[in-house]
């Protein structure tokens, strides 16, 4: 008889395995912000979830959060798509490359959540927002300077690309693919965009934090992402001095 009730405890775990539910994808963390604090006392997650702050991107993974200003972001959440599209002078923009899970960019103040148990294929990037039609139109665009390396698709090998995040047109390159926002350029490229940037803004005007297109093409946020280091040109001062960047 012994059998018998063994046989059936085991078909009885057996089913109760096969009936558990599988584990839903782990939501994006989210928090109620009070509308009395203050959005530079925020970190990122926070900032986004607030209803009267601006999370703004200034850098890859870097951020601040402000109050918001302008027809387009008084008295809306950012969030908020629909009610940004209601507004006849506004347009909402999707942003690029933002990740709303933990370690993913902070603003100056760090996350107090440092794992969410979650992922995203790649973050640091700006996030969506609402942003003035006018504003939006009147951008210039970015362009790669004409007098860059010509990539001629001859790729030895994987290590002779990089990915950089840049928000405007891309070189063509058959070599190396592009993927959720970034750039695929070549190593060589990033060393001579090197010595171009700090030629150029050792005479050009560099802002520490220049608000979207209004910076010069030589000084466009362009991050440098190889070794999985990043940093942003015109952002070092030994850049503006015509010195060596910083090492990475």
């Amino acid at each position: 008889m012994r059998l018998p009730c063994l046989v059936l405890a085991i078909s009885v775990l057996v089913g109760a395995c096969r009936d558990k539910p599988k584990p839903e994808p782990t939501p994006a963390p989210t928090s109620t912000v009070s509308t009395s604090a203050r959005c530079d006392s925020l970190t990122r997650l926070e900032c986004y979830a607030a209803a009267h702050c601006v999370l703004e991107n200034v850098g890859p993974a870097r951020y601040v959060c402000r109050d918001p200003k302008g027809p387009c972001e008084v008295g809306l959440k950012q969030t908020d798509a629909k009610a940004c599209n209601a507004r006849p002078e506004c347009t909402w923009k999707q942003g690029g490359c933002y990740c709303p899970f933990p370690g993913y960019g902070e603003t100056a103040v760090p996350e107090r959540t440092q794992s969410s148990g979650s992922a995203c294929a790649c973050g640091g990037g700006p996030p969506p927002m609402c942003v003035e039609k006018a504003a939006q139109a009147a951008a210039p665009p970015r362009s790669w300077p004409k007098d860059a390396p010509v990539n001629d698709g001859a790729c030895a090998k994987h290590d002779d690309c990089a990915m950089i995040v840049w928000d405007g047109p891309s070189p063509p390159d058959p070599c190396c693919d592009a993927r959720m926002g970034y750039v695929p350029v070549r190593r060589s490229y990033l060393d001579w965009f090197d010595e171009y940037r700090k030629q150029h803004c050792a005479k050009a005007s560099c802002p520490g934090a220049p608000l979207p297109g209004a910076e010069p093409v030589e000084c466009a946020r362009v991050a440098r992402c190889v070794r999985g280091k990043c940093a942003r040109a015109c952002d070092d001062p030994s850049y503006r001095k015509g010195g060596a960047p910083s090492p990475e």
